[in-house]
């Protein structure tokens, strides 16, 4: 069975699951020309129009999250970085609430993406509001993507 970008990414999180996941996306996979390729499920081509078309109405929401993330504007692709980190962040979000009993490995993606989230914040307000820039982007991208045809 071939490695994809996918199993190496979610193989990571367990193998240094104390590092934030923008760290290993910009250190340990340099090798990646098109960070597109991270968002899997989708299409590349209808996936790099909708994030276009998501950037123009939240430009602003992006640039706080990579804020809050440490990760920097100037970054090459970092709006992909910040995309991927909320749609793995809905994945989170729905092993939260599933009946059903998660995979140790999500238990771990899960955690290294709230500590990345809570790290510096001062109060459980903030973190909510970070959590749901990141939920409502993952859920607007699905939309535009969703769109587009």
């Amino acid at each position: 069975m071939p490695i994809t970008i996918q199993k190496v990414y979610d193989r990571l999180y367990v193998a240094v699951f104390h590092v934030p996941i923008h760290l290993l996306i910009i250190v340990i996979i340099p090798f990646i020309v098109n960070r597109i390729k991270l968002i899997t499920g989708f299409d590349e081509d209808r996936a790099r129009r909708a994030l276009d078309l998501l950037l123009r109405d939240r430009k602003n929401e992006f640039k706080e999250l990579s804020n809050s993330l440490n990760i920097s504007p100037t970054t090459s692709d970092w709006e992909i970085i910040i995309l991927k980190f909320c749609l793995d962040f809905e994945d989170c979000f729905k092993t939260w609430t599933d009946n059903k009993e998660p995979e140790h490995n999500q238990i771990h993606k899960c955690m290294t993406m709230m500590r990345a989230i809570s790290k510096d914040k001062k109060s459980v307000t903030e973190i909510t509001h970070i959590e749901n820039i990141a939920y409502n982007i993952s859920k607007e991208f699905q939309e535009v993507y969703k769109r587009l045809r």
